[in-house]
């Protein structure tokens, strides 16, 4: 498949194409032929590099690839550095955000809750692109909740604030 045709594949889950989005092609040549394609949350340098030793032909990613801009014209040093690499490399790179949150089932939303294993009594309508609360169908108190992100998603500190060991039923995700 060429990188287009993958990207219009993930377009259409969406509750309606935007005409304004931040998804869209990124860098490289959107009718390369992919063979194989990874995902990731943030483009940073160690995950160009890995999908460089994978053999990748294309990257989708959720948050921005650069730190100022994606405009190559207005990239900071680091980001030139960036640049050079995917221009280097052919990797076709697409940022996918505001059509992974604008779905049924949010996307990001779903990955993190699978990851962290909880389950879900009821999704509440969305607050805003991106921020949706979740009814949990047991409750689990912040302590808990910590451990689970830092044990379940590698994360070194978790900041709560508030009472730790009050149960909660409902979480609000704004991931980002």
């Amino acid at each position: 498949m060429k990188a287009r045709e993958i990207f219009e594949y993930l377009l259409k889950g969406a509750n309606k194409v935007w005409e304004t989005t931040c998804d869209k092609l990124i860098c490289g040549d959107e009718d390369k032929e992919v063979r194989k394609a990874v995902t990731c949350f943030k483009l940073t340098a160690q995950v160009l590099d890995r999908a460089i030793e994978m053999g990748a032909d294309m990257i989708i990613t959720h948050e921005p690839t650069f730190a100022v801009s994606e405009d190559e014209a207005d990239a900071t040093f680091h980001d030139q550095k960036k640049w050079q690499i995917l221009k280097d490399s052919g990797i076709v790179v697409y940022r996918f955000h505001d059509h992974a949150h604008d779905r049924p089932a949010d996307y990001i939303h779903q990955g993190f809750i699978r990851d962290l294993g909880l389950k879900i009594k009821k999704k509440h309508p969305n607050e805003s692109l991106g921020v949706a609360r979740y009814e949990l169908e047991a409750p689990i108190t912040p302590r808990e909740m910590g451990v689970l992100v830092k044990k379940r998603l590698g994360v070194e500190c978790v900041r709560i604030v508030g009472n730790l060991d009050s149960p909660i039923d409902h979480i609000c995700l704004g991931l980002g």
